[in-house]
């Protein structure tokens, strides 16, 4: 996997002449949807975000997307940047493989910012519910929204490995 701390060294990591598909995948508020814009920009190929055919406040992820449409907007263009959370399940879903994949880290002064609670989650999946109040005592609908999106996406890491299998690592720092 090849290491990239900003948008530029990306750009000049990816053999833009013979990419058609580029995938962007992270964690929410890494920074996908800003690298894929700065790369659009420079090569002037559409972006198509996942979020934009999602169907908002449904508890998920995957489950509330429009994948038909989805497809449809991938197939009407000849070379792409995609981006969103759970990647390459998305892509998967709809046929598509990625020529490059960029995975986007959010960093923080003692590392990628998300990899403790990744770590802790994969260390034992079925006592992440046990160290959380059940659902029932949670009042908040967003507590109980954000938690089951977060274990989505957790779940998703440890099925896919993004994080691992990328082409490219692009290191995000929070300054």
């Amino acid at each position: 996997m090849h290491l990239c701390h900003t948008p530029e060294a990306v750009a000049s990591a990816i053999s833009f002449d013979t990419t058609r598909v580029i995938a962007i995948d992270g964690f929410q508020g890494s920074g996908k949807t800003t690298l894929a814009r700065a790369l659009s920009e420079q090569w002037n190929i559409p972006v198509v975000s996942a979020d934009n055919y999602l169907i908002r406040n449904q508890g998920a992820f995957f489950n509330s997307l429009r994948i038909e449409w989805l497809s449809a907007a991938l197939g009407a263009h000849e070379r792409y940047i995609f981006e969103g959370v759970c990647c390459l399940q998305v892509l998967q879903a709809i046929g598509v493989n990625a020529n490059v994949l960029v995975y986007v880290k959010r960093m923080a002064a003692w590392g990628w910012a998300d990899e403790d609670e990744l770590a802790s989650f994969a260390s034992a999946p079925s006592s992440t519910a046990e160290e959380t109040p059940p659902l029932a005592e949670i009042r908040d609908p967003l507590q109980i929204t954000l938690r089951d999106l977060w274990e989505e996406v957790a779940q998703y890491h440890w099925q896919y490995r993004p994080h691992e299998v990328a082409d490219l690592s692009y290191e995000r720092s929070a300054a």
